[in-house]
């Protein structure tokens, strides 16, 4: 970020103070990875294909400059999010790394130049990305999750979800909102003539069971929890 605030100075050195503070504002607004990754390659933006895993994320892929990205994420926005950061993450460092002498350069960047345009906008996601820890920082500390009466059978449920309950894994979030969920092992098959063994496991909550399957236990309980958050708490991945 010291290279994108030299960059700045550089570009309203000769304007007065108060002046600079109000464009200094103007240009850094905090923009996703995805907003401020098309700013850069517009108009000529490649498309972001998104495909569901069978580990249950998703994987987001992009070309850019003959560079295959790939990103994973828990849903289709975050996987874009985390593939959209990782190619402004490398435009900005193969721009820089370009330069022979950075600070010298850096003096020279003209305010409709290419070089202006991905500083400008690599700290507008900076910003947000700030932002982003900032506001979940504060919610961590001001949300207070309340535990529903015992059930007939002694389980206790949450009844508030966690800030961004996607942002959890489908089991450990069905472990903090039940924390009495009791995960069993429900056996094995072979799938065809390929030899891969599928695994099955449920989750009971409260009388209640939610099965899944997956290529090993971990994703068979995982599968079973996201099943059982959906239902319980309607909450999607």
């Amino acid at each position: 970020m010291y290279e994108a605030g030299s960059a700045r100075r550089k570009l309203f050195k000769k304007t007065p103070k108060p002046q600079q503070l109000s464009k200094l504002a103007t240009v850094l607004k905090p923009y996703s990875s995805g907003l401020a990754l098309h700013n850069v390659l517009s108009p000529a933006m490649p498309e972001i294909t998104v495909a569901k895993q069978r580990d249950l994320e998703f994987k987001a892929e992009i070309v850019v400059n003959a560079t295959r990205y790939e990103a994973v994420g828990q849903n289709k926005k975050i996987a874009k999010a985390n593939v959209s950061e990782m190619v402004l993450r490398d435009l900005c460092l193969q721009h820089l790394s370009a330069q022979g002498d950075e600070e010298q350069q850096l003096d020279e960047v003209e305010p409709n130049s290419y070089e202006a345009l991905l500083m400008t906008n690599v700290a507008s996601f900076a910003v947000h990305k700030l932002l982003e820890e900032w506001n979940a920082s504060l919610l961590a500390v001001n949300w207070q999750p309340t535990i529903s009466s015992p059930s007939a059978d002694g389980i206790k449920i949450r009844s508030q979800l966690p800030p961004n309950p996607t942002s959890y894994v489908p089991t450990s979030l069905l472990v903090f909102m039940v924390p009495q969920v009791k995960f069993e092992n429900d056996g094995e098959t072979i799938l065809g003539s390929t030899d891969q063994k599928i695994y099955k496991a449920r989750a009971r909550v409260d009388g209640q069971c939610f099965f899944g399957t997956g290529s090993s236990k971990k994703l068979a309980r995982m599968a079973a929890a996201q099943d059982a958050c959906k239902t319980l708490f309607g909450v999607e991945y």
